[in-house]
């Protein structure tokens, strides 16, 4: 780094006072407008004084440039950074700003070889102090230095939190990262169950801004879920009574002055060979709703995911006049794309028992 010196030839400092004089009684209005000057800005000075940047200035300008100096100013700018100004003549505007101006090679390496106008510069060759690096000029402008206005709320203000819950079919996180992430951000999502992660044991789970996420990996039999809670609520995982197929998560807050909903998010072995199996799980998925609410007959409850079984079906295993559980209306068609070369069906539900219901609009299947 180099040095800075203390002190400098009278010769040029009298130059400098000399100078400075003469315009140190104009306000600076009046000094932007002279035609014969013009006034740059030099940001990231930080604590240098106007004497330290003034002999920076000797050590590496050539003096045929530093003639045209008239004035340095150190400037305390609104938002609290200082800068330096300087007004120069005219005739000598552009050659200090290509002594001052580098490109990133020369922050980088401190070296000036490759200058287009060398004679702007005490040294050709000469090597850049670290504190001039820092160092961006550009040409004076008034907007910068307008008052910051801080705008106040005129009264208690209430945050806005996501409200949306949804199930989603991936056949696969990974390639479907992007749309997923549009999909949380668009539809004001605060719970969203995903189905077929297809992530195993071990596999890197993506990081998704403002939401945690409760992760099932894939298994023999089982092709991975996950639940996604946006961070403006809390949430936990209830491990007791685990189900093989569904992840039971309580999540508080998404009504106030209510205690926190049970969601739980199924995935049911899927294939014609398999209905047995579908049915056997979905019993023990409706056994522990059930358990749920004799244990607290307040309690909320949401069930949502893939079934594998259409919406006929899966209305007669719900049984709603003994369970109180309901599957959720669907405002227009209630088919879902499964995937390419199979036929759209409406195997993917949300199911809700009554104390919910009522703080639930109809569902609705996003297509694109």
């Amino acid at each position: 780094m180099g040095e800075i010196s203390e002190s400098s030839s009278s010769t040029d400092q009298e130059h400098l006072d000399t100078d400075l004089t003469v315009y140190k009684t104009l306000p600076n209005r009046v000094l932007t407008a002279i035609n014969t000057l013009v006034r740059y800005c030099v940001f990231h000075t930080g604590d240098t004084t106007q004497k330290e940047f003034w002999s920076i200035l000797k050590q590496h300008i050539a003096p045929g440039v530093l003639t045209g100096i008239v004035r340095i100013q150190r400037i305390n700018q609104p938002n609290g950074n200082k800068r330096m100004d300087i007004w120069v003549k005219k005739t000598n505007s552009v050659r200090l700003k290509q002594a001052l101006g580098l490109d990133s090679v020369q922050r980088r390496t401190g070296l000036r070889t490759n200058i287009n106008n060398p004679t702007v510069l005490s040294k050709p060759k000469a090597e850049v102090p670290k504190v001039m690096r820092r160092w961006r000029i550009d040409v004076y402008k008034a907007h910068r230095d307008r008052p910051l206005r801080v705008e106040r709320p005129m009264g208690p203000t209430m945050r806005s939190y996501p409200r949306g819950i949804a199930t989603l079919n991936m056949n696969g996180l990974q390639k479907r990262m992007l749309e997923l992430q549009l999909f949380l951000r668009y539809n004001d999502i605060a719970a969203l169950a995903a189905q077929e992660t297809l992530l195993q044991e071990g596999s890197y789970f993506p990081d998704f801004d403002h939401y945690a996420v409760f992760n099932r990996p894939a298994t023999e039999g089982f092709r991975g879920q996950a639940i996604l809670v946006h961070k403006s609520y809390n949430a936990y995982e209830v491990t007791k009574n685990r189900l093989a197929f569904a992840t039971h998560i309580r999540v508080a807050g998404l009504v106030q002055d209510s205690k926190p909903w049970h969601i739980i998010s199924f995935y049911l072995p899927s294939g014609g060979n398999k209905r047995s199996q579908r049915t056997e799980a979905m019993k023990k998925i409706i056994g522990l709703s059930l358990k749920i609410q004799s244990e607290d007959r307040d309690a909320h409850i949401i069930l949502l995911g893939d079934g594998n079984m259409k919406r006929t079906e899966m209305t007669k295993k719900l049984k709603s006049n003994r369970t109180g559980l309901h599957l959720m209306e669907v405002t227009g068609s209630p088919l879902t794309f499964h995937r390419k070369g199979t036929r759209m069906s409406d195997i993917d539900h949300i199911v809700a028992n009554g104390n919910t219901l009522k703080y639930l609009t109809k569902a609705k299947v996003k297509r694109h």
